[in-house]
């Protein structure tokens, strides 16, 4: 099961998004997401752990992370 937390979500989006983290193995976050902190957060707070984050391009703030349990 994979989850991708989105960006250019609504509030109440990102609450669905939220809900479903509690089923999934696998999670990403993009950081120059404009709530890439708080996702970050979120998803150590429950249960994963960063295994990999890579640059997607030479910008300082373009990173993606992958969180496992």
């Amino acid at each position: 099961r994979y989850w991708a937390i989105q960006t250019g979500a609504t509030r109440e989006m990102f609450e669905l998004n939220r809900g479903a983290i509690n089923d999934c193995d696998v999670v990403t976050t993009d950081n120059w997401a404009p709530n890439s902190v708080e996702n970050h957060q979120y998803v150590l707070a429950n249960g994963f752990r960063l295994v990999y984050s890579f640059q997607t391009s030479p910008s300082q703030n373009d990173w993606v992370s992958i969180y496992m349990r």
